[in-house]
C-alpha cells in the first residue's frame, strides 16, 4: 500500500504511541528470552493501563527512571504483591506464579565428563535430567564444555548440534587453575590420572561462565557426569555489562 501511494510505512505498537516501556523490548535490550512468550501481551497491556509492573531479578539491570516499574530482589517473590509480576532468572518459570512472565538470561553452561563411545542420547538425557535437578531453564543453556582430551569425541559433538549449542574444549592448565582456585570441586585420583586435572565437568563449566558459580554439582547418570554454572557477567544487546546481584 504505501508502494502504491508513494509514502513511507511506519510500523509501530500501541506502547510506542503511548510513549510506554514495552516488555518485549526491554528482553532485547538485556539480550534475554521471555517466556512464556504468549504472555508479553499481557505485560504490555499492564504497561498500557497504566498498571504496576514488578521486576523481581537476580541481575542488576540497565533499567531508566521508567514510569510504572518497580524493581525487587528475586527473593521477595513470595511476598503478597499488587501488580504484573517480571521474573529475571533462569530458573524454571513453574517455580513463580502462574500468572507474570520469566526472562530468562543466556547465563548457564555444561561441563560434561563421559566414558569412550557415549552417545548423544545419554549426554542429552544426563542434560535434562541436570537442568531438572538445578530447577533451570534449557533456554538460559548457552554453552557444552569438557577437557580437550574430548574433542573427537562424536556423542558430544551430536548433542550440540541437536541443541544448537557451541562445544568448548579446554586445556588441562586452564582447568587445573580453575580446580586450585575452588577447593571444593570434586577431586578424584581416576580422572586426575587420565586427563592431569582432578576433575572436568565441574572445572568445564566455570571456565564457560564469565565470573561463574556451580547451580548444580557433578552429578553422575550413567557413562556422563554434569555440572552446571552460571555466569555472573553476561553483556547486553545494547552493549551493556549485566551483573549477578
Amino acid at each position: 500500500m504505501a508502494a502504491l501511494l508513494g509514502a513511507v510505512s511506519v510500523i509501530t505498537t500501541a506502547t510506542d504511541v503511548q510513549g510506554k516501556p514495552a516488555l518485549d523490548t526491554l528482553a532485547k535490550q538485556w539480550g534475554m528470552l521471555p517466556l512464556p512468550r504468549e504472555r508479553v501481551k499481557e505485560a504490555n497491556k499492564a504497561f498500557l493501563a497504566g498498571e504496576r509492573v514488578v521486576i523481581y531479578t537476580e541481575w542488576d539491570l540497565q533499567l531508566a527512571d521508567e514510569k510504572g516499574i518497580e524493581v525487587l530482589p528475586l527473593a521477595r517473590h513470595t511476598e503478597h504483591q499488587s501488580g504484573f509480576p517480571v521474573y529475571v532468572t533462569s530458573r524454571e518459570y513453574s517455580q513463580f506464579s502462574s500468572q507474570g512472565v520469566c526472562l530468562c538470561p543466556p547465563c548457564l553452561s555444561a561441563g560434561i565428563g563421559c566414558k569412550r563411545g557415549v552417545s548423544a542420547e545419554e549426554i542429552l538425557g544426563a542434560l535434562e535430567e541436570a537442568l531438572k535437578r538445578s530447577g533451570r531453564n534449557r533456554d538460559g543453556l548457552t554453552t557444552l564444555a569438557s577437557h580437550e582430551i574430548k574433542g573427537d569425541e562424536g556423542g558430544l559433538w551430536e548433542a550440540a548440534g541437536r541443541w544448537k549449542l557451541p562445544l568448548v574444549f579446554y586445556s588441562t592448565e586452564v582447568l587445573k587453575e580453575i580446580h586450585e582456585q575452588h577447593p571444593y570441586l570434586a577431586d578424584s585420583n581416576f580422572v586426575r590420572e587420565r586427563t592431569g586435572v582432578g576433575g572436568v565437568c565441574e572445572t568445564a563449566a566455570l571456565a564457560a561462565a564469565a565470573e561463574g558459580k556451580l547451580v548444580l554439582s557433578k552429578m553422575k547418570i550413567g557413562r556422563v557426569t554434569v555440572a552446571l554454572a552460571e555466569a555472573g557477567l553476561l553483556w547486553s544487546e545494547s552493549g551493556q555489562a549485566i551483573r549477578r546481584i
